[in-house]
């Protein structure tokens, strides 16, 4: 896939990951990937594509939903 370029290189995503827990201009809680229909490119904050990412409600509902199945 990354040869046909709609996806990234192993690399690329590896650093993608590392950078979203350490870069200091992105917040914890947002969740971030390339823009809408692209598998690639710059993260963007997905709540400006999907609004209810942004939903607090929603976030701590996920998230109990995945402590309770590793649990």
């Amino acid at each position: 896939m990354p040869a046909l370029g709609i996806s990234h290189k192993l690399e690329v995503g590896a650093k993608r990951l590392v950078d979203g827990v350490t870069d200091p201009t992105l917040s914890s809680g947002v969740f971030y990937a390339s823009a809408a229909n692209k598998l690639t490119g710059p993260l963007v904050n997905q709540a400006e594509i999907f609004p209810d990412l942004a939903n607090p409600s929603f976030q701590d509902h996920a998230n109990e939903a995945i402590h309770r199945f590793i649990s």
